[in-house]
């Protein structure tokens, strides 16, 4: 899942925020939508909304801005097709 991610970073084809991850969901923009540990209800509610393919990943919030290079926390990013 971590490769998945730092290749998205490097084609610039990773969406990070709730709000426009949904938003590209329901224009089928996105491959696959990754949620944080820290964010269990939040993913629930994305697998709801959204009819992509939703995964947690192993890594706080925190971890996962980190991972993506960013100076917040992360905790919903969408990979785009």
């Amino acid at each position: 899942m971590q490769k998945r991610i730092e290749s998205g970073l490097k084609e610039k084809k990773l969406i990070i925020g709730y709000k426009k991850v949904l938003a590209a969901a329901r224009k089928g923009q996105l491959d696959l939508i990754v949620v944080s540990k820290t964010s269990g209800l939040l993913k629930d509610k994305i697998e709801k909304l959204a009819s992509v393919k939703t995964e947690g990943i192993d890594l706080t919030s925190k971890e996962l801005g980190i991972l993506c290079k960013k100076a917040f926390n992360i905790a919903v990013l969408g990979v785009k097709k």
